[in-house]
């Protein structure tokens, strides 16, 4: 685990991991990706082609977008070193996550179900406010992803 991409911050990132940086920036911070993956968004986004880098040994994904030149876009954490206002919320409940977002005086989140066949247990806390998701296997907190906020105007 590096020190220097353990604090999760919305809307900036990931300590010195910022959104808006470039792919060479990334990589002379993090180094190769242990896996890369290129795909085209569905007819009718906007969101076009999309480059995520996987970082195993990090517990570290992160997404680039073609329409927004290349530049960190996402990233996704599934290890309990990484924290958010000095707490890490990976393997916790979704009542401790809930309890975590409520102190900090976060009131949009929701919870939603998005069980299936595969994974009959499986939910998101959501919340716009953070731009943020965090993802539950047997309601145990698995995933954070998160991104920019856009300014609608």
């Amino acid at each position: 685990m590096k020190d220097n991409i353990k604090n999760i911050e919305s809307n900036k990132g990931l300590g010195e991991l910022l959104f808006g940086m470039t792919r060479d920036q990334v990589k002379n911070l993090l180094g190769d990706a242990g896996e890369k993956e290129s795909y085209a968004g569905d007819e009718g986004e906007e969101l076009g082609k999309v480059e995520i880098w996987h970082y195993d040994a990090l517990d570290l994904s992160v997404g680039f977008e073609e329409s927004e030149d290349w530049t960190l876009m996402s990233i996704s954490v599934t290890g309990d070193s990484y924290e958010m206002a000095g707490t890490s919320l990976i393997g916790k409940s979704i009542e401790e996550v809930s309890t975590a977002l409520e102190g900090w005086g976060v009131i949009d989140f929701e919870l939603e179900d998005h069980s299936s066949e595969e994974s009959p247990n499986h939910k998101l806390i959501v919340s716009d406010y953070l731009g943020m998701i965090f993802w539950f296997d047997n309601n145990v907190a698995s995933e954070i992803s998160w991104s920019p906020l856009y300014d609608e105007e």
